[in-house]
């Protein structure tokens, strides 16, 4: 299905683009009528390349948390994106300096540290375009779970856990 619209139905949702012609209507409200902070406030877009600064691991995961997160609430993200371990084994842990863009890290370890980065923000909508498409599958279906609780979940990718109520695009 490439080139069908899928990424850009989740950019128009998340506020982020309009349509050209017609309406996008959430809940009988124009999305391009929403009010843009209240639109982020509430629905966050996860694409295949994340974006990361140079900087540690933990200010990267903290970056734009309203309120203050402690090194465990850190590490059980980590744990519930399947990073424990690799976080365990870095030299500097969560003091593990990332390069601009993550480009020290592999695609999965980046979409991964996204993953987490959503799980600490309380998001009520969560969109997940392709943005798993570097991790493994049995991981991904683990992942997509804990994105998944407490939120509305939608993905546009076609391999997810049985067990996971999922809007596909």
């Amino acid at each position: 299905c490439n080139g069908s619209g899928k990424s850009s139905v989740c950019r128009i949702f998340a506020g982020l683009r309009y349509p050209v012609e017609g309406r996008f209507v959430v809940n009988g409200n124009s999305v391009g009528r929403c009010d843009q902070k209240s639109i982020a406030d509430h629905v966050l877009l996860l694409t295949h390349k994340p974006y990361f600064f140079s900087g540690t691991i933990r200010d990267n995961l903290k970056y734009g948390i309203d309120g203050e997160k402690s090194d465990s609430e850190l590490l059980d993200a980590l744990r519930r994106v399947r990073l424990e371990s690799w976080i365990s084994a870095l030299n500097g842990g969560l003091d593990y300096r990332l390069e601009d863009g993550g480009q020290n890290l592999s695609q999965g370890q980046r979409q991964r540290l996204n993953c987490a980065r959503a799980l600490l923000r309380d998001h009520g909508v969560v969109i997940v375009d392709e943005a798993l498409s570097g991790v493994e599958k049995g991981d991904r279906a683990a992942i997509l779970d804990e994105l998944e609780k407490g939120r509305c979940l939608i993905v546009t990718q076609i391999s997810t856990s049985p067990t996971v109520e999922v809007f596909a695009l």
